[in-house]
């Protein structure tokens, strides 16, 4: 038996170090044949600085650090330093070196000369020849990352537009505006009252330094960047910068075509296709992929400027000299193949196979490593590298030919999953079949490119001739030298004509990809009617559906819905089109009035997304227009749906109708329905949502046309929070109570309040005063209390929400109400006062009966913090402070810990983003604030993000970093104080606002009294010790024993810990003084005896 093992183990060595050589065989024939195994073979000539595009802003800020020069860090270009004339340099000083200062003694640090293990470092802008200058601090990645987060990636306002909406994107901006610190397009907060025009000037003039930069770095001839090589797990974190990047200019050179600046436009344009050239450089087939995807911005772009009808023939003939790829343009993703090739085999899987550690991003890759024979994972390795070996041959004829054959590349990859699966070859299963896929995205591009170029020759066609051709042919040789051709079909691009003014030229599957010129819907999103008229004058008319072939048409548009035929292209009369393509609805979106009235006279059907839009804009004039046409002010219901089904998260009509819309729609509906549309639907009625949204005039008009006032939650929704009325089913969005808004009634809205009261609604509500007392609302509470809102006769009693409340009127005003407080209800709201730390609270319901000696009470005037509250229930305790008071011994040790070793929260005032990166560490926040608080991260660049939720006597921890900005505000949003993180894994304090004892001499003096009132009755701790004499306590002194109380609590933990296995533990032999990682370094057990008895004598 023993014999076969070593054979089988023999046999396995042997067979993985033929598989090995077969590798290494495999290698040598591959360099035989010129392919390479060093990726840095294929990199290519790296540039100097002062050439390269990635070293220079703001894309230097993604090179590893180090890579950078100081001197290229900063937005603006340094001067010129001004000439120092220094005299000629004495015998065995270094050149440029200024002269010895007087007294000079060897060794003594001078201006100029260098230091063992300091580097060479050039002077920062500002320093050298340069007088009283501010040196600006350089740019960080942090920076750079927060300008591009403010990217516009805005939806489109109407699927079917052609420009950007600039008022919808205003719209965006000025909702943002409205999230306070979690704004995303703006780092500080614009001023209120500024047009559109205005605050899009704003928006996008906070990138004008980065432009500028980069339009210094576009200058620069060539492009690489270095990257921190970690093989499968190399940052590549600038691809979605350079994504931003160019996003950014595309929004910023179509508003500056906008305003008419066609020249600013086509500087941005410029830019765009520098990024598009410099992102060419990436290593990598995500690099490559992403590359194309700044492609095909390019064309969006370009797209947009030929139907605005403003760029010259100039600006076209540029345009297509930049669209124009030259035949190595394959080379880079050839290139990047290479690389990968490297990266994922040499690099990566022969690595793995050899047993180095490296990360695996798949469970099956980690499961084919363990069970497979080297044998095996070789041959996968070769399996993968004979692959892409084949596949870059694959891309070299496509580059030479300029025609990318898919078959002969579906033909190489398809049979990978089933071939890589019956060979077990896992990581060539899992790396390989999506390499098809990427060069079918880069001949895409290319034949985008291509499109835009045939689309600008055609324009340019149309200027000089008045009309388009009637053949592509017509273009060359005037307009282009050739026609551009199918990258995958070898063959010229073919268009394809709907009527005598749009086409489109087809050259992908995907309908975003099509190459497509609409003036006609050009002319609506513009609110041109004279080019409409124009146009038509010129042959294109407004057909209309034949009687009975309605329903033929609209088969043939629910087809264009998912197949890439438009309805443009489908036989369907104009009319149906232009109603597909919600023309009016463009027309609103862009605020053209006029434009959607004629659009209606001539036959465009609005439909109920027009309406909805119209509604929402509150456009009063076009509302009529459409009802009178004979819509219905009722959403169609979607067929896929249950009947009747409706889309539940979006308003209807009638919620969004203002004071002036809502009788017009309202008249439309017949008399049987008027019922169900003020109730709206099951989950609330109409005047609810009303409510909710505090529209006291609409509120108002409904309750004149006789909406029902019977619901008792009418004054509870115009009180609760607004997400709180955002439910859809019973209960409060999953919550047991509502909350109350953080802020209190305007005086016009507690007015509402009573006329509702005055009309009927009824008050009857129990969580009424509670939401008012929440809102900290005292007017709210008086009308209540006048009308005879009852008090909450189960769950929380106002007194107690009251009771922490700085404020007393307000617990006064409650007590004073039937029924009267007591019982429990009273002991809950003397808690919630001790809790909170407020005497006068304490004192009133101490007044109406509580007992201040209670034991519950005591620990949560401990907790609460106010050292006032402690004594003065320790002196009405007197006497019996031996009693209830036994045990506060732990809490007195708790709250002097509270004091010394915690942080507190900063003033909400103090609300600022999170400063740079420091130390990693871990904060631990306790809430002692008497109720449920939230914990936010405020982020580098002003947002928000919510973690964890703390309640009311909790704990969390959280990993955080130094110099990181942490919010903490109450569930309806009341922030209560803000903490900026600090290395050493500190403890913050959440309190309600009124923890007053802080480590100051004042209070020294009453811990004092406390500590010998406590001492003098009995009353032990740590730190109420007998021997301890209550008139010479110190800070310092309290700090000591509570260090020294730590350090005990640690060497606790090392009990029953017996690391080494020598029959001693780890708190014996810290004990004793011998190691508890050494078997033969122990102590006898008398060692052990006599130090624990020295300690238990108090002599240690």
């Amino acid at each position: 038996m023993g014999v076969v093992l070593v054979l089988l183990l023999l046999a396995w060595v042997v067979n993985g170090w033929l598989a090995k050589r077969m590798w290494i065989q495999h290698k040598a024939a591959g360099e035989a044949e010129g392919w390479k195994y060093d990726r840095r073979n294929y990199i290519g000539n790296i540039p100097s600085d002062e050439d390269n595009f990635f070293m220079a802003l703001p894309f230097n800020v993604y090179a590893p650090q180090g890579f950078v020069p100081m001197d290229a860090l900063f937005w603006d270009e340094p001067p010129t330093p001004e000439p120092i004339d220094f005299p000629d340099p004495s015998q065995g000083m270094m050149p440029g070196m200024p002269p010895p200062i007087p007294n000079f003694n060897p060794g003594m640090m001078q201006p100029g000369m260098m230091q063992p293990g300091m580097s060479m470092m050039p002077p920062p802008p500002g320093m050298m020849g340069m007088s009283d200058q501010a040196m600006s601090a350089p740019v960080s990645r942090r920076e750079v990352d927060a300008l591009l987060d403010r990217a516009p990636f805005i939806e489109r306002a109407v699927q079917s537009e052609i420009f950007l909406n600039w008022r919808f994107v205003a719209q965006t901006l000025r909702a943002d505006m409205q999230k306070g610190d979690s704004m995303k397009y703006f780092w500080e907060k614009p001023e209120t009252g500024l047009t559109d025009e205005e605050l899009l000037d704003q928006y996008f003039g906070q990138f004008e330094k980065m432009f500028d930069a980069l339009s210094r770095a576009a200058k620069r001839p060539e492009h690489h960047l270095p990257l921190y090589y970690r093989g499968l797990n190399t940052p590549l974190s600038h691809i979605m910068a350079m994504k931003r990047m160019n996003w950014l200019l595309k929004y910023s050179a179509l508003a500056k075509l906008d305003e008419g600046d066609v020249e600013g436009a086509m500087a941005d344009i410029r830019l765009q296709f520098r990024v598009f050239e410099a992102g060419g450089s990436g290593q990598f087939t995500i690099s490559q992929l992403n590359h194309a995807g700044y492609g095909a911005l390019i064309v969006e772009t370009v797209n947009a400027c030929l139907h605005s009808g403003k760029l010259s023939n100039d600006h076209m003939d540029e345009l297509k000299e930049l669209l124009t790829l030259d035949k190595n343009y394959l080379g880079q993703f050839e290139r990047s193949q290479q690389i990968e090739r490297i990266t994922n085999g040499p690099l990566f899987i022969e690595k793995l196979i050899e047993g180095e550690d490296m990360e695996i991003y798949s469970k099956k890759m980690e499961e084919a490593l363990k069970l497979s024979s080297k044998r095996r994972l070789y041959n996968d390795l070769i399996y993968h590298d004979s692959k892409l070996k084949n596949y870059v041959i694959l891309i070299r004829e496509a580059k030479e030919t300029g025609h990318i054959d898919m078959a002969k590349i579906e033909a190489l990859f398809d049979p990978v999953k089933t071939e890589a699966s019956l060979k077990g070859y896992m990581f060539s299963r899992t790396l390989l079949p999506s390499k098809s896929g990427s060069m079918k995205r880069m001949g895409a591009l290319m034949n985008r490119f291509s499109a835009a170029r045939v689309g600008l020759a055609l324009e340019q066609y149309r200027l000089a001739n008045g009309k388009l051709p009637d053949e592509l042919e017509a273009l060359t040789p005037d307009y282009l030298p050739s026609l551009p051709k199918d990258v995958f079909s070898a063959k010229p691009l073919q268009w394809e004509r709907s009527g005598i003014h749009r086409y489109r030229i087809p050259v992908s599957d995907r309908r975003g990809e099509i190459w497509e010129y609409d003036p006609i819907l050009a002319a609506i999103q513009l609110g041109d009617i004279g080019a409409l008229e124009k146009m038509a004058k010129e042959g294109w008319e407004i057909t209309t559906p034949e009687p009975g072939r309605e329903a033929q048409y609209k088969q043939l548009l629910k087809l264009g819905e998912s197949q890439p035929p438009d309805p443009n292209y489908l036989d369907v009369p104009e009319s149906m089109v232009l109603t597909q393509k919600e023309a009016i609805k463009l027309a609103i979106a862009e605020g053209h009035i006029d434009m959607a009235r004629w659009l209606v006279e001539h036959k465009i059907e609005p439909s109920f997304e027009e309406l909805h839009a119209a509604v929402r804009q509150q456009q009063v004039d076009l509302v009529n227009l459409f009802l009178d046409s004979g819509m219905s002010p009722f959403e169609p219901t979607d067929p896929s749906k249950k009947s009747g089904q409706r889309n539940n998260d979006r308003e209807t009509l009638f919620e969004m109708a203002n004071t002036e819309i809502l009788p017009l729609l309202l008249a439309k509906v017949p008399k049987e329905q008027l019922p169900n549309v003020l109730k709206e639907n099951q989950f609330g009625i109409l005047l609810n949502k009303t409510l909710a949204k505090r529209d006291l005039a609409k509120a108002r008009l409904l309750i004149e046309l006789g909406v029902s006032l019977e619901d008792s939650s009418l004054i509870e929704s115009f009180l609760k929070r607004p997400e709180d009325n955002r439910n859809r089913s019973y209960g409060y969005s999953n919550r047991n109570t509502p909350e109350a808004r953080a802020k209190p009634l305007d005086p016009q809205e507690v007015e509402f309040v009573e006329y509702l009261i005055q009309q009927g609604v009824s008050v009857g509500n129990s969580r009424l005063l509670n939401l008012a007392v929440q809102a900290g609302d005292l007017p709210l509470v008086k009308l209540l209390t006048k009308y005879g809102a009852p008090i909450t006769s189960s769950g929380t009693h106002p007194a107690s929400i009251a009771a922490t409340n700085p404020d007393s009127t307000m617990l006064e005003l409650l007590m004073e109400l039937e029924p009267k407080l007591e019982g429990l209800e009273l002991e809950n709201s003397a808690e919630a006062a001790a809790s909170a730390g407020l005497i006068e609270n304490f004192k009133l319901l101490e007044e109406a009966g509580v007992n201040p000696d209670s034991q519950y009470l005591i620990t949560a005037a401990f907790r609460g913090g106010n050292l006032d509250l402690i004594n003065y229930m320790a002196e009405k305790a007197g006497n019996a402070i031996s009693g209830r008071w036994s045990s506060v011994g732990i809490e007195f040790d708790s709250f002097i810990s509270m004091i010394l070793e915690t942080d507190s929260l900063e003033a909400p005032e103090s609300i600022r983003p999170s400063g740079m990166n420091g130390e990693e560490t871990f904060v631990e926040f306790l809430n002692r604030s008497g109720q449920t608080v939230q914990l936010v991260w405020l982020t580098g660049e002003g947002g928000r993000r919510e973690y964890d939720i703390i309640q009311e006597d909790s704990n969390a921890v959280r990993q955080t970093f130094a110099n990181h900005v942490w919010l903490v505000e109450t569930m309806n949003g009341k922030p209560l104080g803000v903490y900026q993180a600090k290395k050493g894994d500190p403890t913050v304090l959440i309190s309600s606002g009124n923890w007053r004892s802080k480590p100051t001499d004042q209070n020294l003096i009453k811990l004092r009294a406390l500590a010998k009132l406590l001492i003098g009755n009995g009353i032990k701790s740590k730190l109420l010790n007998p021997e301890y004499n209550a008139d010479d306590l110190t800070w310092e002194k309290l700090r000591a024993v509570l260090e020294k109380k730590k350090e005990s609590e640690a060497e606790q933990e090392l009990v029953g810990i017996d690391e080494d296995g020598d029959g001693f533990d780890a708190y014996d032999e810290k004990l004793t003084g011998h190691s508890d990682d050494d078997p033969d370094d122990y102590p006898t057990q008398e060692e052990v005896d006599a130090a624990q008895a020295k300690i238990d004598s108090g002599l240690e």
